[in-house]
């Protein structure tokens, strides 16, 4: 049974030297956003047991505005994480003249497109399903080389995340600023 709500893309990768190689084929439910590698014991949407739900942190567009240089490419609903890195101009300033706002905006793990707003929502996912759509991010956003080796960091961000979601409750909106997430 095929899900008709998913598309098949060839995700591009690159490597350190800039050159670029391709990984996979893999699938995207444009519903959740979660990987869905082929072939998989079910699908990313498979609905859960009842019960089976955690805090995770999503994209939203509610209190976009409410700061200056607020901006949200995201997919509204959508996984995120936080920035791996933060430039120098946003170390400095990150609200000030040039700098590009990855100091103080969460990444799309779909996307890949920021946000400075994001909300606790409840997920119907199991922490490996969460753990696997951070890799799978990263990965495809070319944080990670070979996820295989990287395991425990991509499980220690997960827990980080998750943590963070766990601190507020349902509903909450978020922001961040170099690396200090806080309610909006």
């Amino acid at each position: 049974m095929t899900n008709t709500a998913s598309k098949r893309h060839r995700w591009p990768k690159h490597d350190n030297h800039g050159g670029r190689i391709e990984c996979e084929w893999d699938d995207r439910c444009q519903d959740c956003g979660l990987l869905k590698r082929t072939p998989g014991p079910r699908s990313a949407c498979e609905p859960r047991p009842e019960g089976m739900t955690m805090k995770v942190l999503t994209a939203t567009r509610r209190t976009q505005g409410d700061r200056a240089g607020d901006f949200y490419w995201a997919v509204d609903g959508e996984l995120v994480r936080l920035p791996e890195v933060i430039c120098d101009q946003d170390q400095r300033d990150p609200d000030g003249d040039g700098a590009c706002g990855c100091g103080r905006a969460f990444a799309g793990m779909s996307s890949s497109r920021a946000t400075t707003t994001v909300e606790v929502a409840d997920r119907a996912m199991t922490r490996d399903d969460y753990v696997l759509a951070l890799a799978s991010s990263m990965a495809h956003d070319s944080w990670l080389q070979q996820e295989d080796q990287e395991r425990d960091l991509v499980q220690e961000l997960a827990d980080g995340l998750l943590s963070i979601a766990d601190e507020f409750p349902v509903g909450a909106v978020l922001g961040v600023r170099l690396g200090q997430v806080e309610r909006r």
